[in-house]
């Protein structure tokens, strides 16, 4: 039993914290325990020891042996059985919660809080790994011995949910390897507080009214400050869209005069929307929305600590600031002005390692290497046998990039190095350097592209997938935004630019250069100038950090048709696996053959197997949530032995092709039934490019002979693309359409003339036109009326945030989205559906 004399031994104060209890306190508590020692402005606090948790599981009267052995167990989870794993960690972490803490030690941990005078208390997960951003929870309450008490215990259990079960498992690490301590603080109000994120490159400050809450939990937009590295001035800023504050709850009540001090709240309604424990949120007017969060004469002051936390720490961190009305006791100070306190630190070095995966150039290949890159190149080779992190092995990637770089000015002793460019079409967000290797009309061979270099050629041909996969950046000459190579290249992470004009002739295979997916151009450095390394470079975009997620009404799914792809999913709270284009997934399969000539020389059945095994992984991953499975719409242009058509786009495809030869559709519906067979539920299919409702007729009769409408959880949708849908959905829905995914890709190019795959039309094929606008409108509309769910799975969901607040205005069911639009597309739903109720709540005030 957890002892009081235990909990004063397993207390270790910030300002007093040493180096060599880094294990007992964890990262985080140990880098704001130096900081807070050295002077700086650190809200203290303390942190319970991971010992404390280990002796909690170990003493507690336990109905179960599960939990006093919970860390000391070689305990085997299957983390790829998504059902089993949730309620395993449900199990555990109620357990937990559940439990009874002595009361002599949750008085003990009441009295130590009283000396700062905190409203609220904030308990952040410590743990001793520092590569868990955004895994681990906080947990906020009132200032309470009862809240106290909940809390802690939900901290703890933040190592036992099913995201955490799953990462400790992919790190190779055992239940009693985890150590995890807990840091604890008071929450003091404050008039502002926000983020701000170091580098190289300089600093970015974000700010919001109140407590930083409403950022962690996506509630608002912050302000943000883009500031020069070497001035420390901003260069860029941009207001946000902050239409709420929270506040500690009581405390406006309780303080005399703080308006002059918090001038935001001056006709600020209270509200309690997504209220925390201890937390009070207030509804700001208009005006005070439209106003900067941070004066100038605070920017000045995060940018001196920023430079000063550098020299300590290193010059890539993430820190979280508040600008605080109490002094270091937790006390109110009138009239002196808000002080800055820092409430975590977290430093984002590197280890100095890169992966030798299949990133890496070819050995038989030679490239100048810098100053001490040998030495270092060795040391990463007796390195190959540890266990590195995806994460950690990205910021190791990111900084050998901008070593790189470096490296490029010093070479030729300028920052202007790089001499010329090609623009094109931002297809796939992030940056690469590497070598480039040129694909001609002469030589298309692919045999003897080794891993990590950047493919530079005129278009994507099917049977090129597989190189893609391998490839460190993609270039293309044609192609659009939505063409296949480019919608795989966001799958698999891979930074390209597609309608890079003349790409193929100004650009020598071997020629090391710079790929930017973000702003659509490539960089060539000049002839004379070699950019240094042995290996290729990414520079991935950072994901933010999620700290608490609260659930969204409008279901968020994911596009997804690559296995190797998942991986790389946020963590986010996402409803399933929202569109699984089954081309995509068959050219790992089928190569550049057409699936009809690689059944002829082969077998239906081995195809059948190949294809259930390939959506049999991705279905895995998504169990227990829908998977909707696209039918093959296959286009003559994409395959060099199909007779090509005068116009593709409007060919033989889609469902209509499955009416002239229904040999493939009806291998799909085998798969999906397959898929059942192995225990797979919730399989939903679609039919692309619908014409006409006798498609949708023929198809569903080809789906009852199968038996599919009898397997639970089965639905049969249909694509809403071609422009007739707008008319004959009510017949759909008659027919047997159970629901519609709108294709806002297709249905943009139909809509607007404009071929989504000729880069030249870019301009024109606009997904946020007011036509298409007003047709996925009218189709919401109407299939609201049908009563059936509607889903806006094209790339509309992913680049326009004023156009998702629409969808949520109007009703749509779900957003699907390509993996590297998940972060911002579920900040802009969150942002919607918060100011749907925000707009509620002032009409009920009123």
């Amino acid at each position: 039993m957890l002892t009081h004399d235990y909990l004063v031994e397993g207390i270790y104060w910030l300002d007093r914290i040493q180096p060599r209890e880094r294990k007992l306190v964890g990262e985080k508590a140990c880098c704001l325990g130096n900081l807070a020692q050295s002077g700086y402005p650190v809200v203290p606090g303390f942190a319970i020891g991971a010992p404390v948790l280990r002796q909690f599981l170990e003493t507690n009267n336990w109905s179960e042996p599960l939990f006093a052995e919970l860390l000391n167990s070689g305990l085997y989870l299957n983390v790829d059985d998504g059902r089993q794993l949730q309620e395993l960690a449900q199990h555990i972490r109620k357990g937990i919660i559940a439990a009874e803490l002595p009361q002599d030690w949750i008085e003990a941990l009441y009295s130590n809080l009283q000396q700062w005078h905190g409203g609220a208390i904030v308990f952040r997960p410590s743990p001793s790994i520092s590569q868990t951003s955004g895994l681990l929870e906080a947990h906020i309450c009132r200032n309470d011995p009862t809240q106290l008490a909940i809390a802690l215990k939900k901290t703890w259990a933040e190592a036992f949910r099913a995201r955490s079960l799953f990462y400790w498992q992919r790190m190779g690490m055992q239940l009693h390897q985890i150590e995890l301590a807990v840091l604890v603080q008071p929450v003091w109000d404050a008039v502002a507080a926000g983020t701000l994120r170091a580098s190289p490159a300089g600093l970015e400050i974000k700010a919001t009214w109140g407590l930083g809450v409403a950022i962690a939990t996506g509630q608002v937009i912050p302000d943000s400050y883009q500031i020069d590295p070497d001035t420390g001035v901003p260069y860029s800023k941009k207001l946000g869209n902050k239409p709420i504050a929270y506040h500690i709850e009581g405390h406006l009540e309780r303080t005399e005069q703080p308006l002059g001090l918090m001038p935001h709240l001056e006709g600020a309604s209270m509200v309690n929307l997504n209220k925390h424990n201890g937390l009070t949120t207030y509804l700001l007017d208009d005006e005070k929305t439209s106003r900067y969060a941070l004066e100038q004469a605070y920017i000045k002051d995060l940018v001196k600590l920023a430079r000063d936390i550098g020299s300590e720490i290193g010059s890539t961190f993430r820190l979280e600031w508040t600008l605080g009305l109490a002094d270091s006791r937790g006390i109110e100070q009138f009239p002196l002005k808000p002080q800055l306190y820092l409430t975590q630190v977290q430093p984002l070095k590197a280890k100095n390692y890169i992966a030798k995966d299949e990133r890496t150039v070819k050995d038989n290949q030679s490239y100048p290497l810098p100053q001490n890159q040998e030495a270092h190149n060795k040391e990463a080779q007796n390195t190959d046998n540890q266990s590195y992190p995806p994460s950690q092995i990205k910021e190791a990637q990111i900084k050998e990039a901008q070593i790189k770089e470096a490296q490029i000015k010093e070479d030729s002793g300028t920052t202007s190095s790089i001499s010329g460019e090609i623009v094109g079409v931002a297809a796939a967000s992030g940056e690469a350097i590497a070598p480039a290797r040129v694909i001609s009309e002469e030589n298309q061979s692919l045999e003897d592209i080794p891993p990590g270099q950047i493919i530079v050629a005129r278009a994507i041909a099917p049977d090129w997938m597989n190189a893609i996969g391998k490839a460190a950046g993609l270039v293309t000459e044609r192609g659009g935004i939505t063409s296949h190579g480019a919608i795989l290249a966001r799958e698999l992470g891979i930074p390209a630019v597609v309608g890079a004009a003349g790409a193929t002739k100004k650009i020598k295979t071997g020629r090391v250069i710079k790929i930017d997916g973000n702003s659509g151009k490539v960089y060539l450095p000049a002839a004379s100038e070699s950019i240094s390394g042995n290996q290729a470079i990414s520079i991935p975009r950072v994901n933010l950090n999620w700290y608490g997620t609260p659930i969204l009404a409008t279901q968020l799914l994911v596009n997804l048709s690559q296995p190797s792809a998942l991986e790389r999913l946020p963590n986010l709270p996402l409803d399933g696996l929202g569109l699984l284009r089954s081309e995509l997934m068959a050219l790992a399969i089928v190569g550049d053959r057409h699936p009809l000539e690689w059944i002829e020389e082969r077998s239906e059945i081995e195809f059948v197997e190949k294809m259930a095994e390939q959506a049999s992984l991705l279905a895995r991953h998504f169990s227990g949530q829908p998977v909707f499975y696209r039918c093959l719409d296959w286009r003559s242009d994409e395959f060099p032995s199909q007779n090509l058509e005068n116009n593709p786009i409007l060919g033989q495809h889609g469902a209509f092709s499955y009416v002239q030869n229904p040999t493939l559709f009806d291998l799909e519906l085998a798969v999906l039934d397959k898929l059942y067979q192995w225990g797979h539920a919730d399989i939903r299919l679609i039919l692309p490019f619908v014409r006409g409702v006798e498609e949708l007729v023929f198809c569903r009769h080809r789906v009852e002979k199968v038996g599919l409408t009898q397997q639970k959880g089965f639905q049969l949708w249909i694509m809403a693309e071609v422009p007739s849908v707008l008319f004959l959905l009510p017949e759909y829905v008659k027919a047997g359409a159970e629901g519609i995914a709108i294709g806002s890709n297709d249905l943009t190019q139909l809509l607007l003339a404009a071929d989504r795959n000729d880069p030249d039309m870019a301009a024109s094929f606009d997904a946020s036109h007011i036509a298409v606008r007003r047709a996925i409108r009218q189709l919401i509309a109407t299939a609201r009326e049908a009563g059936i769910p509607c889903c806006l799975c094209g790339r509309l969901g992913g680049i326009n945030a004023e156009a998702i607040s629409e969808l949520v205005l109007w009703g749509i069911t779900s957003i699907s989205v390509e993996p590297d639009d998940l972060e911002r597309t579920y900040q802009a739903i969150s942002r919607a559906e918060q100011r749907l109720l925000l707009e509620a709540a002032r009409r009920q005030l009123s």
